[in-house]
């Protein structure tokens, strides 16, 4: 009988390192906080029927959605504990989930920050089969004042829990306030042994692309618009590892079609890359369906998914013991599972 592919990649243990809390919120996860913040009859009927097109306008607006509905800590907790879960169900061994620190009438920041950590620190016990992580982010909507004080919570709560807080995110806006603004910010966190993965050529600014480049991150989030010689260059000898997500990107109007996706430039030629999720709540995916996708499209066979696993490992801010325990994983189920095999192109 000929291999599945789909059960395969379904069943293949994976890593994923590019994904927004609030923008991973199911439609299922939508409605139980609607119904933990307005009641447990309540439903926003309107709401749930505009969230199962596949529309960019419309994933935005669940965005915000998300937002409205993550305003206390016991709904981050709830939320966060949905999206862990979500990701386990599709046989993720690895999460680095980011979020940006928010303050409500009913929350500080540092409750935020909590609330996702006691949550993650729950689920080890109650999912012991993947290990989740937080990158704090900062948002480039928000005033260089909060963003300090984004830095400033990654770094305690780093020395507090090690093992759960591993980085530093920058995103938001691109054309939102210049990069040098929050270079200070991201240097500090550095320098105290945080992992940068900050979002950058999400739009075409070749500047700031270089001054990015040259600044060095050990993750770069898209990178839709590296594209010359020199960036590709600064890229390779700063040793930056790729996000790449590919519904996303279709879906945001920067690549028209899978295949014209940047991924197959940066992978033919050997670069360390990552294939994510980004918002799988936003954009109705998983990250089963982008690596399908991935194979499909780039004619990758199970032994390139499988090294592309590995490499997402090598990738990650796991520690060097963390990441021996899932190289064991990945290793286990390459020598049980029966691949499939596709004519490279």
């Amino acid at each position: 009988m000929k291999p599945n592919k789909e059960v395969f990649i379904k069943q293949m243990p994976k890593v994923e390192l590019h994904a927004h809390i609030n923008g991973s919120f199911s439609n299922e996860t939508l409605e139980k906080l609607s119904q933990l913040k307005h009641g447990t009859s309540a439903k926003d009927t309107e709401k749930y029927n505009l969230f199962t097109k596949l529309d960019l306008h419309d994933g935005f607006e669940k965005f915000k959605y998300a937002h409205e509905l993550t305003d206390t800590p016991e709904a981050v907790a709830l939320g966060t504990e949905c999206v862990i879960r979500d990701f386990n169900d599709d046989n993720v061994v690895y999460l680095e989930l980011r979020s940006t620190p928010r303050a409500t009438p009913k929350m500080t920041k540092e409750q935020y920050v909590m609330a996702v950590i006691d949550t993650i620190i729950k689920m080890k016990t109650e999912l012991p089969s993947i290990m989740v992580k937080l990158i704090v982010s900062i948002n480039r909507r928000e005033s260089i004042e909060s963003a300090e004080e984004n830095g400033a919570l990654a770094l305690k709560y780093a020395k507090l829990y090690p093992d759960i807080v591993c980085g530093v995110d920058l995103s938001g806006d691109p054309a939102c306030k210049e990069f040098s603004d929050f270079e200070p910010i991201l240097n500090k966190a550095r320098e105290n042994g945080l992992k940068l993965a900050l979002h950058c050529g999400e739009i075409e600014n070749q500047v700031e692309i270089s001054s990015m480049l040259k600044f060095g991150m050990n993750r770069l989030g898209h990178g839709t618009y590296i594209k010359g010689d020199n960036e590709e260059t600064l890229l390779k000898n700063n040793d930056i590892a790729l996000e790449c997500c590919l519904t996303s990107n279709l879906l945001c109007g920067v690549v028209k079609t899978y295949s014209d996706h940047h991924f197959r430039r940066f992978y033919k030629n050997g670069h360390p890359v990552v294939i994510c999720t980004d918002d799988f709540g936003v954009f109705s995916t998983t990250l089963s369906t982008e690596l399908h996708i991935a194979s499909d499209t780039f004619s990758l066979s199970s032994d390139d998914l499988i090294k592309l696993s590995r490499m997402a490992i090598h990738c990650s801010f796991a520690s060097h013991d963390e990441k021996q325990l899932i190289h064991g994983k990945i290793d286990a189920y390459a020598k049980s599972a029966v691949g499939f095999k596709v004519k490279i192109h």
